[in-house]
């Protein structure tokens, strides 16, 4: 299982597809083992998967966090590499962000959602049209 790269020609498809049925947290947990370099655990999952019906819980006793793994943890080594490119055909706009870039505007953001009284554990809803 750990051996299994993480983009998958089609002919690879069905073996794995009957590999993460077979053996889900097997399958998931090597995924999850071979993604370590782009995601940032700060507490390694104890379980992948706990099934109770109707509910799912997925790596069990981990703790990440989203903000972090897509952005300052890849800042030491993708800075000058391209985060993602925002397009507008309204607006004429094609533009290539960087990691460097989209630390400083989520900065700005940071900033400014504190100034309005936002604070840690607070939820935030974007609404963008």
């Amino acid at each position: 299982m750990a051996n299994i790269p993480i983009f998958h020609a089609p002919p690879e498809y069905y073996e794995l597809w009957k590999s993460s049925i077979e053996d889900p947290e097997g399958f998931w947990g090597a995924m999850a083992e071979k993604s370590i370099s782009d995601i940032y655990w700060f507490k390694k999952w104890d379980r992948v998967f706990e099934r109770e019906f109707p509910y799912f819980k997925w790596f069990v006793g981990g703790k990440t966090n989203a903000g972090y793994s897509c952005i300052d943890y890849k800042l030491s080594r993708y800075k000058d590499k391209v985060a993602y490119i925002q397009e507008s055909p309204e607006l004429g706009i094609s533009q290539a962000i960087t990691y460097g870039e989209l630390s400083k505007i989520v900065m700005i953001y940071t900033a400014a959602l504190r100034s309005l009284g936002v604070e840690k554990g607070d939820r935030v809803l974007l609404y963008m049209t």
